[in-house]
């Protein structure tokens, strides 16, 4: 899942503390949901802007202590998932974000 910020900041270096501070704050919310979801030991928050010139964090659900490691990438051990599995997903996590999911 990533969290977006509307205004535009290169990096994360850029972005005003207290928006930094809402990121977190929703990061944990959705971690929390993903942990619960997804039954995982632990959830990693990135922030990133390597590849995209916008600042944006990762909230992931972590199995494995490489799981968030660009050699994991590099390897092509790497999950990718379909467009259609991301909506799914980002779906499912609104709807538990509003009270309206089982998980």
């Amino acid at each position: 899942m990533q969290i977006v910020t509307r205004a535009h900041y290169e990096t994360f270096l850029d972005v005003p503390g207290a928006l930094l501070a809402d990121m977190a704050r929703l990061g944990q919310r959705i971690g929390r949901l993903q942990k619960r979801r997804y039954r995982a030991p632990r959830i990693g928050f990135v922030f990133t802007g390597n590849e995209v010139p916008h600042v944006h964090a990762h909230v992931l659900p972590l199995y494995a202590s490489d799981d968030i490691t660009s050699a994991r990438f590099r390897t092509g051990e790497a999950r990718f998932i379909s467009a259609a599995e991301q909506s799914e997903t980002a779906q499912e996590l609104r709807d538990l974000m509003e009270g309206r999911g089982d998980g």
